[in-house]
């Protein structure tokens, strides 16, 4: 596999992870020590990809109206 096929997927796994955990415990409740705890993900490769909270989210929030906008349009 590719480097740039690795650093997608990834991205796409910290995303789908972030999207549970900010759907079941909200902005305020998501901790991004937690979510690197229960998914395996690497603060480093996190920080790498995404520069805190507020970016994961507004990437996440992103992604949600990209796909829903391919599914309904």
């Amino acid at each position: 596999m590719r480097k740039e096929e690795k650093t997608r997927l990834r991205r796409e796994k910290i995303i789908t992870a972030a999207l549970f955990e900010f759907a079941t415990k909200g902005y305020q409740g998501f901790v991004i020590n937690e979510l690197c705890k229960v998914d395996g993900i690497s603060k480093g490769v996190l920080y790498h990809n995404f520069s805190g909270k507020s970016d994961l989210y507004l990437t996440c929030f992103q992604d949600m109206n990209i796909n829903y906008h391919r599914f309904w349009i």
